[in-house]
């Protein structure tokens, strides 16, 4: 059955069109959904519709190879318009079959996962609805604008885990059929079957501080089962502009000093104590890396390397494991060939821009500042909380579905 995604960009005179480009755990936020679609084999296509060239130029550059962009009329990206709009401009000038199934989805909604994708289409193609919607359920008191209680009696309060709740329409996305979305002029047409989602995906992002709450429940829901699925088992990383902030002191007497963050040491010790092996691998040759490689207590440490990517299959081989199980952490474009071969790449908060668009994970932290710490307690984490979910009732399947 023919699926298409269909993700159009807020009109411009809404107050997520600008949006669309800040970053969000170090990607700009229209990545997220797509990178989530990308991962969907039931999608056959992603249909960002913009007319903005400053997001075609950002989309062309996240390399998904599903993605297409569709020129939207100015005409119906005005201040004003609706996702509607966009969806009849799709419609009048895309060759669609009516019984292709239509992926609405929300360019703002990083939080929906592979998973997510997956069970709607499902849901959708098992029901005799003719278009489906996201919720998620959720158990507050609410009260009227007079006074008196909507959904209880204030004279006998239950506890509000007691409550069934009512089920709020958080916008992830709607699915429907080419030929009902043509014939009805709306996205939602006949018998609605509504998804629930977990209670997380309520959260939208509007206010600032939307921003601060939803980076922390992309690390928790998203990157670290994402990570949990990839069973990293070696960290790996360059020195300068990571481990050190790229900048070089001199000595009156020639000698140069480098500052590294006591917490990227630690994190060493941490890595190794939860089961990580761990590694320098720089193109640089100092004693005083070598000194500081002691200090830290590096299983693998490589100085004046030219083919980092050559070094890193040799140190997995010697380990007796696979590239798609290292960790790389780099920030500049030498680091490049070796962060699109291993299983999960990371960089700090000030690397490259080519480098930051290689990896699966930039830091908060610039180099030097502790981004090698913040990488590892995200390891850390996603391992705990990978063994934690190894119960009876989880699958690999699920595990992975992210």
């Amino acid at each position: 059955m023919s699926v298409v995604a269909f993700v159009p960009t807020p009109a411009r005179g809404s107050p997520m069109h600008g949006s669309m480009l800040e970053p969000i755990c170090g990607r700009p936020l229209i990545y997220w959904s797509l990178r989530a679609l990308e991962r969907v084999g039931l999608v056959e296509r992603i249909v960002v519709s913009t007319e903005c060239p400053r997001i075609r130029r950002e989309v062309q550059g996240f390399r998904l190879r599903k993605v297409e962009l569709f020129d939207r009329d100015p005409a119906t990206a005005a201040d004003g318009a609706t996702a509607e709009d966009a969806i009849h401009d799709v419609l009048a000038r895309e060759p669609l079959d009516d019984d292709t199934t239509f992926l609405l989805v929300r360019a703002a909604a990083p939080l929906t996962r592979r998973r997510d994708f997956v069970a709607g289409l499902e849901r959708f193609w098992a029901s005799d609805a003719d278009s489906l919607v996201t919720a998620v359920r959720i158990r507050r008191f609410l009260w009227n604008a007079d006074g008196t209680a909507k959904n209880y009696d204030p004279a006998s309060r239950p506890r509000r885990r007691e409550l069934d709740g009512q089920l709020m329409e958080n916008g992830a996305f709607c699915i429907t059929r080419v030929g009902a979305l043509r014939e009805a002029g709306h996205r939602l047409p006949g018998r609605v079957v509504v998804h629930e989602m977990a209670p997380y995906n309520a959260i939208e992002v509007g206010e600032p501080d939307d921003w601060d709450v939803i980076e922390v429940l992309m690390r928790r829901h998203v990157i670290g089962p994402d990570l949990a699925s990839r069973s990293i088992r070696i960290v790996l990383t360059d020195v300068d502009g990571v481990m050190t902030g790229g900048g070089v002191y001199h000595s009156e007497h020639g000698d140069e000093l480098r500052r590294f963050h006591s917490r990227d040491g630690l994190a060493f010790s941490r890595l190794r104590a939860a089961g990580f092996r761990t590694g320098i691998v720089t193109g640089e040759i100092t004693e005083l890396v070598s000194r500081h490689a002691d200090v830290v207590g590096a299983d693998h440490v490589h100085q004046g390397v030219r083919d980092k990517k050559s070094i890193v299959e040799a140190i997995c081989q010697s380990e007796g494991i696979e590239l798609s199980q290292c960790c790389y952490i780099g920030d500049d474009v030498d680091d490049l060939a070796v962060m699109t071969a291993v299983g999960f790449a990371a960089c700090p908060h000030d690397a490259v821009e080519q480098v930051r668009r290689a990896a699966h994970y930039v830091c908060e932290h610039a180099g030097g500042q502790g981004c090698v710490r913040e990488v590892g307690d995200l390891l850390i984490r996603a391992r705990r909380n990978g063994r934690r979910s190894r119960v009876p009732i989880e699958t690999p399947e699920a595990v992975s579905a992210t």
